[in-house]
């Protein structure tokens, strides 16, 4: 339970400011159902567009 309501923070908290730094954590934390570099891999994904932003 504790997960879900972490989970739901790093929601609101990325639909308040869109940064993206919550997903990356989210993608992080999340077991991806047993698959957990599916979310290292998406966070990786996300972080590198961010950065890329923020260089144009």
């Amino acid at each position: 339970m504790k997960k879900e309501i972490y989970m739901k923070k790093l929601w609101d908290n990325y639909q308040k400011t869109k940064d993206v730094k919550f997903l990356i954590e989210a993608c992080l934390k999340a077991p991806f159902f047993g698959n957990p570099q599916m979310g290292k891999e998406i966070a990786r994904i996300l972080k590198e567009n961010e950065i890329a932003g923020h260089n144009e």
